[in-house]
């Protein structure tokens, strides 16, 4: 029995060690995986305390006859940074040996006894070096458990050779005990442990009376290998299940690798947090840079709708393209802090939140530093827009809907889920709509819409009496999410509006600067069909118009028939295909 727990002992040894040494390059280059599972098998020595068993100590004892091999299996599960819960079953034989008896000039026979048993076990178990920090690398973790099992056993007990009594049972037995775990690789861990078993009967050893008066009780030492896996996921974020778009622009170059902030330096934009359509707001940004008067750059993204224009660099370069605004100083201002504006224009907006991100790039010696922000401005509706297109000349023409070409669908957005999708029967139920909910992918993450129509006035209809907040209408082409309606005007506004050669008299209606108008918006708004409508671009505007007349005098009766419905609808003239000023 020595030299079974000697090698077993040295082999274990010799067979972790290898495996350290195949998996340590990589432990030390990638980051240690975090398992939850952990399943362990066990060998070791089972010894018995019971009345046919010798008192000596239990090391003297693990060497003798008295010491029989037992084999457990044990699965952990992970959860939380110390603690576990696991369920184990152990096999194995108790086999006693009592030669001596107090007191010791009576005279008695020698008693041996063997016992086969089965237990099995739930445990709760504490990892007191989780306690004081979790690493999943850790190499030598100390751990102690307890909890509750069964017991069943077969038991022989001999006087002098000589059969004295059988037992044959099961019962209950609180076990409890501790180890050491050494951790080889990711995946495996060998691991020395004692635990001592606590029954109710005192038959285990088929032998009672005249040792002790108390229950029996057995201990397991052994060693083992653990397989560690089940891989902890990390937790990810709810997917964002909003409406709105997002602004996916990102400001490049002076933003790459930043050198974290070291001064006091702070930004304050301050734009509105509610803006209407066609509207202009002043900016003041208010930059506080302590003693700093190097070179220096403010950028910020505007978001399509919006258009800056400068008021006050204070001595910077201001520059506005591609939707995004720029000052450069080649030296700061003395002035601390640092105040200058620009105005905000917008254009026709839909109804969301939009996100201006910015920074202020700048050196502190001959260091390049950046200071991040980010200002949010939802769109506040006009009351007029919220009376809604009942009253007035925006009344929609009942009856005369536009109508669409083919492969164009109208649906009502109602939500979008960015990094991850939502089931459309559970986003149903949360966003309490009766109705089906359609989900189509779209770049990073997908659109969830509801309704299928031909034009865009029956699905703004629609919109309205859908109860979420903030739901819009989007368009698919050919089956595909395209998104607002703003993105299909070329398909379908006037395809034959302007005479290539001589002139062209058209009634403008309508003018943006920087981002364009949705058509069929327009034409909803109107009384129009999309198809009567025509966009025409010069330098940063959208110019729309309807009719087609080779002089004045043709488009005079549809300029007064505009004007009662577009107040400062003009005649417009183009000239061989081209906007004429003349």
């Amino acid at each position: 029995m020595k030299n079974f727990y000697l090698i077993s002992i040295l082999s274990l040894l010799l067979f972790s060690n290898s495996l350290f040494s195949q998996n340590s390059k990589d432990s030390t280059e990638a980051k240690s995986p975090v398992y939850n599972w952990q399943l362990s098998l066990k060998g070791g020595a089972s010894l018995l305390s019971g009345d046919g068993a010798s008192s000596y100590s239990p090391f003297t004892r693990w060497f003798s006859s008295e010491g029989a091999f037992t084999g457990e299996l044990v699965l952990h599960r992970r959860l939380t940074n110390f603690l576990g819960l696991q369920i184990g079953v152990a096999k194995g034989v108790f086999s006693g040996y009592r030669d001596k008896w107090n007191p010791a000039d009576v005279p008695h026979a020698i008693v041996t006894s063997k016992t086969d048993y089965l237990d099995y076990h739930l445990d709760v178990n504490i990892d007191f070096t989780g306690l004081f920090g979790f690493k999943p690398d850790r190499f030598l973790t100390v751990y102690a458990f307890g909890g509750v099992g069964m017991i069943n056993y077969d038991a022989n007990s001999y006087t002098d050779g000589k059969l004295y009594s059988s037992a044959s049972s099961n019962t209950l037995m609180i076990p409890w005990g501790g180890g050491v775990q050494l951790r080889f690789s990711p995946h495996l861990s060998m691991m020395l442990e004692t635990s001592f078993r606590n029954t109710f009967v005192d038959d285990v050893d088929a032998y009672v009376g005249t040792g002790t008066d108390i229950n029996d009780m057995y201990s397991i030492t052994g060693v083992g290998l653990t397989y560690h896996f089940g891989q902890k996921k990390e937790k990810q974020k709810e997917p964002e299940i909003v409406p709105m778009e997002p602004v996916d622009t990102m400001l490049a170059s002076d933003n790459k690798n930043p050198v974290p902030v070291l001064a006091n330096v702070k930004v304050n934009a301050a734009i509105p947090a509610e803006v209407k359509s066609d509207t202009s707001y002043n900016v003041k940004v208010v930059v506080s840079k302590d003693s700093l008067n190097g070179a220096a750059t403010y950028h910020q993204e505007i978001p399509e709708g919006f258009v800056a224009k400068e008021i006050d660099s204070r001595g910077g370069r201001f520059n506005f393209s591609d939707q995004v605004l720029e000052i450069k100083w080649d030296k700061l201002p003395v002035d601390n802090p640092l105040v200058f504006s620009y105005q905000l224009t917008t254009a026709e907006l839909e109804p969301k939140t939009y996100t201006f991100k910015g920074n202020f790039v700048y050196k502190e010696d001959t260091v390049k530093r950046v200071v991040d922000f980010v200002n949010r401005a939802s769109v506040e509706l006009p009351k007029e827009e919220i009376v809604a297109e009942n009253a007035g000349n925006d009344k929609v023409v009942a009856g005369n809907p536009q109508q669409s070409l083919e492969g164009i669908d109208y649906r009502v957005q109602v939500a979008a889920v960015f990094g991850g999708k939502s089931n459309p029967d559970i986003l149903a139920k949360r966003l309490r709509l009766s109705e089906e909910i359609f989900e189509d992918p779209y770049k990073t993450g997908y659109r969830y819409t509801v309704g299928h129509f031909s034009d865009y006035v029956q699905a703004n209809e629609h919109r309205k009496g859908v109860t979420v907040r903030g739901a819009y209408v989007v368009v698919f082409v050919d089956g595909k999410y395209v998104g607002e309606p703003v993105k299909i005007n070329d398909r379908v506004m006037d395809q034959d509006a302007i005479n290539s050669k001589g002139e062209t008299y058209k009634v403008q209606i309508a003018a943006s600067s920087g981002r364009p108008y949705s058509i069929v918006k327009l034409a909803a708004k109107y009384g129009l069909k999309a198809s009567d409508i025509y966009e025409y671009k010069s330098g940063n505007w959208y110019l729309y118009s309807v009719g087609k007349f080779s002089s004045k005098e043709e488009a005079a009766a549809m300029l007064k028939e505009m004007q009662s419905k577009v107040r400062g609808a003009y005649l417009v003239r183009f000239v061989d295909g081209r906007l004429s000023n003349k």
